[in-house]
């Protein structure tokens, strides 16, 4: 299962410097509000020893690795994973991973959770 969650975009500021314009603080709890609503209805049609993959194009915190945190925190059926094969620059990110953007790639925070079998 994918969730490609709804976010500020603040990952591709460099494609969309308008989002400046829109970036704010609340802007971003709102998002992560709204993520943390969606994550446990996508984690509901993951069955036992599958997979749920977050991703956001944003790199702040309260969007990625929080809303990981939190989802977890509540739900002990599933843990985190490394993500395999990632062929772009990232860094770790708490339960994910943050993409660098360097060479053209967009900041993302990518994480991949396993439902326990």
């Amino acid at each position: 299962m994918l969730l490609d969650a709804p976010c500020t975009g603040s990952g591709t500021l460099r494609s969309h410097p308008e989002i400046k314009l829109r970036l704010t603080p609340e802007a971003a709890q709102a998002m992560a509000d709204l993520q943390g609503r969606m994550l446990p209805h996508a984690a509901a049609l993951v069955e036992p020893g599958g997979t749920l993959v977050y991703s956001v194009c944003s790199v702040t915190p309260q969007e990625g690795s929080q809303v990981v945190f939190d989802f977890l925190a509540s739900h002990p059926e599933f843990t985190s994973e490394p993500i395999p094969d990632l062929e772009v620059p990232h860094v770790a990110a708490g339960p994910g991973v943050l993409t660098v953007p360097l060479e053209g790639v967009d900041g993302f925070f990518i994480a991949r959770l396993r439902r326990r079998a």
